[in-house]
């Protein structure tokens, strides 16, 4: 073969590699999604909750089939065997729609259960209103800030010890992971009640959190005071 010949195959070669690995990357998505974590398995005498209370899934698949996953179609659970009150470690697992891989970071979840508040006045039980405190940790990308955030109810019902519900101010939720986000941020976030308190409703929290290009704002920093 001569090598002008090699050179139109090598060339036609590349060209096929290159054109192969744009059709496979523009056929499959990945995404990544914030799910609660649920607890089944445990008595209905018993309270279990979660850490972390939710984790990060991330899905790949078609990208007709990804492009519409939200975290209502994914379901992370720690299943325990009706334990008594105590503290375990156990694996997630995790359910996606059908033709989607998906990870799951951590893999491992504590729980932490607890007995249920007694009912009757006897035991000082006592249920209310308090509004719902959203958590955040972390900072989008550089270039990018936080423009506006969107929750919702902001109201939850919480029921338990009764000194503890009176002095309850707010019912925090999980944290929401902004680490270097570049893009709006949507989430079903669980709730964080402290011991002794449990939330009849609701379940979870929706957030979406709007990302948008720009600098953080800059807040004038006082002179220090001369000695």
């Amino acid at each position: 073969m001569r090598r002008r010949d090699w050179a139109t195959w090598l060339f036609a070669l590349v060209i096929a590699v290159v054109l192969w690995y744009y059709v496979v990357a523009q056929g499959n998505l990945t995404q990544t999604l914030q799910v609660p974590v649920e607890v089944t398995g445990v008595s209905e005498k018993m309270i279990a909750r979660a850490l972390p209370a939710s984790v990060s899934v991330t899905v790949t698949g078609p990208r007709e089939t990804v492009d519409g996953i939200t975290v209502d179609n994914v379901r992370v659970r720690a299943v325990l065997a009706s334990p008594d009150p105590g503290n375990y470690r156990t694996p997630l697992r995790v359910t996606v729609p059908r033709g989607v891989s998906a990870r799951v970071a951590p893999e491992l979840a504590r729980v932490r259960v607890e007995q249920r508040p007694a009912a009757g006045p006897e035991a000082r039980v006592r249920s209310r209103a308090v509004p719902i405190a959203l958590a955040t940790r972390g900072q989008p990308a550089p270039g990018y800030r936080v423009d506006n955030i969107e929750f919702a109810p902001t109201i939850a019902t919480v029921t338990g010890i009764a000194e503890r519900v009176s002095s309850l101010r707010a019912v925090p939720t999980d944290a929401l992971n902004l680490e270097g986000a570049r893009n709006n941020v949507e989430a079903r976030l669980p709730l964080l009640p402290p011991p002794g308190v449990a939330v009849l409703s609701p379940a979870t929290v929706y957030v979406v959190v709007y990302i948008r290009p720009g600098p953080l704002p800059v807040h004038p920093v006082p002179p220090e005071e001369s000695p």
